[in-house]
């Protein structure tokens, strides 16, 4: 007697496989929005203020190094685990996430692991092939949490908006200062609220 375990390993590494792939799409949007927050941020607060080169300089090597973490740690590891090029979600990890959502299987796929990698007999089989019966119509998929993704997005394309509406509003200021905070380097004084005029070319003046 042969097993039906082909039926919940497929459905484990459906779970797997999209598990990642929400992780991923998570991992973009947050890039996005950190990435929108962050330099429409530092644009707007340089346009105004003129800061020094080494508060620019800080500042820009920051902004490097926050954006790789936030792109190793939610876009680059989730895709290498969804590839599965390093470790990924085992079965029996997959099968606890999946049982948080469908508390009604109790332990019934961690049991089904358990037996297949027991020493197999008729029992065993008769086993297995029963508790999967009963788990057979579950959609493992439905324990991705895809609310969690559908509220990042909300709040990504809400930041999206009101980063357009500041860019139309302070479009000279966020274009200046995003090109003086480019030449961190470079100090800039910021230009004068009047402007001199001199009417005596002979530069003399008359004194008693």
């Amino acid at each position: 007697m042969t097993s039906n375990f082909s039926i919940i390993e497929q459905k484990l590494n459906d779970f797997i496989s999209k598990f990642y792939s929400n992780r991923i799409v998570l991992g973009i949007i947050i890039f996005i929005m950190i990435a929108l927050l962050s330099l429409v941020s530092v644009f707007i607060i340089e346009g105004f203020a003129f800061m020094l080169p080494s508060v620019k300089t800080i500042l820009f090597f920051f902004l490097i190094f926050l954006f790789a973490s936030v792109f190793i740690f939610f876009i680059l590891i989730p895709s290498c685990k969804f590839l599965r090029i390093i470790p990924f979600l085992s079965y029996p990890e997959a099968a606890s996430i999946i049982q948080n959502y469908f508390p009604n299987s109790k332990d019934l796929i961690v049991n089904i692991l358990q037996l297949h990698d027991a020493e197999h007999s008729d029992l065993l089989v008769a086993a297995i092939n029963q508790k999967i019966e009963v788990i057979k119509p579950l959609n493992f998929t439905n324990a991705i949490n895809y609310k969690k993704t559908l509220k990042f997005f909300l709040y990504s394309l809400a930041l999206t908006l009101l980063s357009i509406v500041f860019t139309l509003f302070f479009h000279q200021k966020i274009k200046d200062g995003a090109e003086r905070f480019m030449n961190y380097s470079t100090f800039y004084q910021p230009e004068n609220p009047y402007s001199i005029s001199i009417v005596n070319d002979s530069l003399c003046c008359a004194y008693g």
